[in-house]
């Protein structure tokens, strides 16, 4: 039984000893260590630390002063460290048991000359839709020495619509349709030929508010008490032409009966003025409207014009 025991023992230290063997395609040798199925990322940047990116993942901060060790598959990524105004990137193969080592050192460019101007760039900070927007730079030049500057602008959103002035200092934009929105006009401004550094990107962003939309109301075109009836038509005939020359607007009549009298009385007048506009005045009948409006001590009349939208008037 204990012949048994050895004998699997052995086999089990046999088939791990092929497994191992399997794993790197050849024949592992007594004593030689194991490799490990992975390999590592050495990652160092001087004089600080900086974001890293593997594969588009965020990997944290890349070490400093010492190195940063990150375990990976054997396999090849995009490597990514993010300085403050440049990336480095690189395509680096992990081999198994192996270290890939980064060492890298990030200084930032210094400016040995005065640039030799300077740019602000100024808008109206709020503007109603359809208002225009005027983005306007100022340059200040270095000792009073003016130098010609190339301007170019860009906006958004898409939308915006530069009006005029692309090319020079300033420029006008159409916020018609953007409510709600905000427009940033952006101002890349340089010599053409001088560093780059001194290269200059403003934005400067204005809100485009909405149109305050006011609800029409009814007009009041004539007040006044019934005397008779010729006295009645010459108030239409006024009302008819001022029907004629607005064709948008619809024409109220409110008729107020005397105190005592019947209400098929106050009918009877707001009939007689609907007769007289369409048949004699030739108003179409679908532009006025006759409403009995209660009493008064006397019968009364109240004219109005009333645009689309607006209510209708009601009796007082």
């Amino acid at each position: 039984m204990r012949n048994f025991s050895l004998f699997i023992l052995a086999a089990l230290l046999l088939i791990g000893s092929v497994s191992a063997s399997a794993q790197d395609g050849r024949k592992r040798r007594k004593g030689e260590p194991i490799v490990p199925p992975n390999g590592f990322l050495l990652i160092k940047t001087t004089p600080e630390a900086y974001p890293i990116f593997i594969n588009g993942q965020d990997y944290g901060l890349t070490g400093s002063p010492d190195s940063r060790q990150i375990k990976l598959d054997v396999n090849t990524y995009d490597v990514e460290i993010r300085f403050p105004n440049k990336t480095y990137r690189k395509t680096m193969t992990v081999e198994r048991g192996k270290n890939v080592c980064v060492c890298l050192n990030y200084s930032k460019r210094v400016v040995t000359r005065p640039c030799p101007y300077e740019v602000s760039i100024s808008a109206e900070p709020t503007v109603k839709d359809g208002d225009n927007i005027v983005f306007s730079s100022t340059p200040t030049f270095l000792n009073n020495t003016p130098v010609n500057l190339n301007y170019k602008w860009t906006v958004l959103p898409a939308a915006a619509r530069i009006r005029d002035g692309q090319g020079t200092p300033s420029i006008t934009i159409d916020s018609t349709g953007l409510s709600g929105q905000t427009v940033t006009a952006t101002l890349e401004v340089d010599t053409g030929y001088d560093d780059a550094i001194c290269r200059q990107k403003l934005p400067f962003s204005t809100a485009v508010t909405a149109l305050e939309i006011v609800k029409p109301v009814p007009q009041s075109f004539d007040v006044f008490d019934f005397v008779n009836n010729d006295a009645l038509k010459a108030r239409l005939d006024n009302f008819a032409s001022a029907l004629q020359q607005q064709p948008e607007n619809q024409g109220y009549i409110i008729v107020y009966g005397k105190i005592g009298s019947k209400p098929v009385a106050t009918d009877r007048l707001g009939m007689y003025a609907l007769v007289y506009l369409t048949r004699n005045r030739k108003i179409d009948a679908r532009r006025v409207t006759t409403v009995n409006g209660g009493f008064r001590a006397k019968s009364a009349f109240e004219l109005y014009l009333v645009p689309p939208g607006a209510d209708p008037p009601m009796p007082r």
